[in-house]
């Protein structure tokens, strides 16, 4: 079972013809809820992409494209490889290219000018 990392929220987004799917384990899995996960949810959810909150098993990797990590030290970051499994989520016209730009403008207009998760600036 896939539950997050050391320190960050996974999220899994897979696509079956024109349908998107992004999936985020439970917290029932072990895994910490994070207060970025869950703002996450929210703005995915905002804007009509639904948010599936299950387990997600080793073997259910191949189903999806592409992975990205919400933490509150690092924001939201591309995951490109889990063990063998390649993923697309860095190339360009990705769907976590969309998603890190609606995070960036949502972080901007809570905060009130543009973070910098490197820094904390």
């Amino acid at each position: 079972e896939v539950v997050e990392t050391s320190a960050a929220n996974i999220f899994f987004i897979g696509r079956q013809g024109d349908h998107l799917e992004v999936t985020t384990p439970s917290g029932k899995s072990g895994g910490l809820e994070g207060i970025v996960r869950s703002w996450m949810i929210e703005l995915l959810t905002a804007t009509g992409i639904r948010t599936e909150i299950s387990t997600v098993h080793i073997d259910e990797l191949p189903r999806f494209d592409e992975a990205f990590i919400t933490s509150s030290l690092r924001g939201i970051t591309p995951v490109n490889r889990i063990g063998r499994q390649k993923l697309q989520t860095s190339r360009s016209g990705s769907f976590f290219r969309e998603f890190e730009r609606l995070f960036h403008a949502a972080t901007t207009r809570s905060v009130g000018s543009q973070v910098d998760w490197n820094t904390g600036a």
